[in-house]
């Protein structure tokens, strides 16, 4: 384990991700007309224990996802609301 290259992948990681997440929603508006919702969950046991960068990736995909022009973050409880 090299924790220096890990932490050179992250961004590419984390990028990598927000754009599948984004192409996911796209194709299914595009499809559907209807908007639809990614749920992502985690065993947090991952983060810090197994995988020692995966706070890191998680802080810039959801920097990602706040900054996307397609992706909306909200919470559970709100989906659920509507």
């Amino acid at each position: 384990y090299e924790p220096e290259r890990a932490q050179e992948q992250l961004r590419g990681h984390a990028d990598h991700y927000v754009h599948l997440v984004e192409r996911e929603l796209a194709d299914y508006n595009r499809h559907t007309g209807e908007f639809g919702v990614v749920s992502a969950a985690y065993d947090t046991e991952l983060f810090g224990h197994w995988w020692f960068e995966g706070v890191d990736w998680l802080k810039l995909v959801l920097r990602g996802l706040a900054h996307s022009e397609v992706v909306e973050l909200s919470n559970a409880s709100r989906i659920v609301e509507t």
